[in-house]
């Protein structure tokens, strides 16, 4: 259904995101062991299929994982552009 979608579309963003080394954040609000109900909540099956795709790219030397803060320097010009 829609949520398969949307968590087919994040995946995609990561990829997007490696292919243009761009930075991206993900967001958590609330994971749930049931059917998520409301649009802040994630299943943990779906959790697991990001953040399973996230280690992928990772191993495969895409992406990095870096702190919000980081990439907040480097937005400003404080330190070497995250790459």
């Amino acid at each position: 259904g829609g949520e398969a979608a949307n968590i087919a579309a994040i995946a995609a963003q990561f990829d997007a995101a490696a292919d243009q080394r761009h930075d991206g954040a993900l967001m958590l609000h609330r994971f749930t062991a049931g059917t998520p109900t409301v649009t802040t909540e994630i299943g943990l099956a779906d959790l697991e299929t990001l953040l399973t795709k996230l280690a992928d790219n990772r191993a495969a030397g895409t992406q990095e994982p870096v702190l919000l803060s980081r990439q907040v320097y480097a937005l400003a010009g404080l330190q070497r552009p995250i790459v």
